[in-house]
């Protein structure tokens, strides 16, 4: 069993989205299984994104159908069979290890390695929760104007109907109805539609940010490709120090074990960082088709797809005081088009105004507020 676990075949019951399968040649493996294997990479990729609880995603995968415990569902989360490992556990003298398996995997390396980095990370990070009301979309993305806590919502029955409500807590008393909030929001949202005629400014600068992160990418290997050549250094040094005698072989075996565990993290990384070439042009292009129904497409949407477009546009709570909405931080794509549009607005009213080198005018993290007024 320990050679065949060497050789990369997994030999018990498949894990959740897997079954057991037996190949032409007779050997037993395990192959992903449809729509199990779906919520599996559903889950990795949300928590991946750290945008809502881990405990919010795993009542979320219940209702689709996964029916996983907490315990369980963090062993699922830390399983390497899912991104295609095979554990080979300890053995006498043999530490324990991964190998390549012989199964489809799930999911990528550096997906998982990205989970486990948050699994891992000890400090807290304010997400919003998942909910299923489909009157508020806006629950814990809006904080009080006045005493600045969170908003949440709920509904209030009436004679006929029921009637729902952002609201702070009892002490604040501040609360603006549902209905009002939402239609504002989606006036908001207009103000982020690329005006007419201005699909081939947007393209070129959509090119330009293009550019800068690829550079940043290479930028980025080169940071793994240093840590990776760090690690090995500690390892050498390690064993030079075991053969000199200056350190005990139990205190190498730790080293070494806790620098193969950071290698296989770091070149899962490497791997997951190679970028395959892309239609630029192509992808612009859908991406304006999108932009210019953003408002239409927003109210075609189920609830939790409302949601994820809010969180991916806003990164920061909205400050919401009955008639605005007021933020610190704009995604970076949504901020060069409110910049854009604004100077549109601006050359009807004035002259020469320069559009050139927009993209190094967006906002960024730590600038002062933007408020939309409507």
């Amino acid at each position: 069993m320990r050679r065949a676990r060497k050789e990369g075949r997994y030999l018990t019951t498949g894990p959740y989205g897997y079954v057991n399968r037996t190949t032409d040649a007779g050997i037993k493996t395990i192959v992903p299984i449809e729509p199990k294997a779906g919520l599996v990479r559903w889950a990795f990729e949300q928590i991946a994104q750290r945008r809502y609880a881990i405990d919010q995603i795993r009542k979320e995968l219940n209702l689709k159908g996964l029916n996983c415990s907490k315990s369980n569902f963090y062993r699922l989360l830390r399983n390497p069979v899912y991104c295609g490992k095979i554990v080979v556990p300890q053995y006498r003298d043999e530490e324990k290890h991964l190998v390549q398996g012989q199964h489809e995997p799930i999911i990528t390396e550096k997906l998982f390695y990205n989970v486990q980095d948050v699994l891992d990370d000890k400090k807290r990070v304010q997400v919003a929760k998942i909910t299923s009301l489909d009157n508020l979309p806006l629950r814990n993305y809006l904080i009080c104007h006045k005493c600045g806590k969170h908003l949440t919502g709920s509904a209030s029955r009436g004679r006929n109907q029921y009637f729902y409500y952002y609201h702070c807590t009892p002490a604040c008393r501040t609360r603006f109805n549902a209905m009002n909030a939402n239609d504002i929001f989606v006036k908001e949202l207009k103000k982020f539609l690329p005006k007419p005629g201005m699909s081939e400014v947007y393209s070129l600068v959509i090119r330009d940010v293009y550019n800068l992160e690829s550079g940043s990418h290479c930028e980025g290997r080169r940071e793994i490709l240093n840590q990776i050549h760090a690690e090995n250094d500690r390892l050498a040094k390690g064993l030079n120090l075991l053969l000199d005698g200056a350190i005990e072989s139990a205190e190498y075996k730790s080293l070494k074990a806790t620098a193969e565990k950071k290698l296989l993290s770091l070149e899962s990384k490497l791997l997951g960082s190679t970028k395959a070439t892309i239609d630029i042009d192509d992808l612009a292009e859908k991406a304006l088709n999108t932009l210019y129904r953003l408002d239409l497409l927003y109210n075609q949407v189920n609830v939790n797809q409302k949601r994820h477009l809010i969180g991916s546009i806003f990164p920061e709570k909205l400050c919401f005081d009955g008639s605005t909405y007021r933020t610190g931080k704009i995604n970076e794509a949504a901020s060069l088009i409110y910049l854009i549009n604004s100077k549109i607005q601006a050359k009807k009213n004035r002259t020469n105004l320069e559009f050139s080198k927009l993209s190094d005018s967006v906002a960024g993290a730590g600038l002062e507020p933007t408020t939309f007024g409507l």
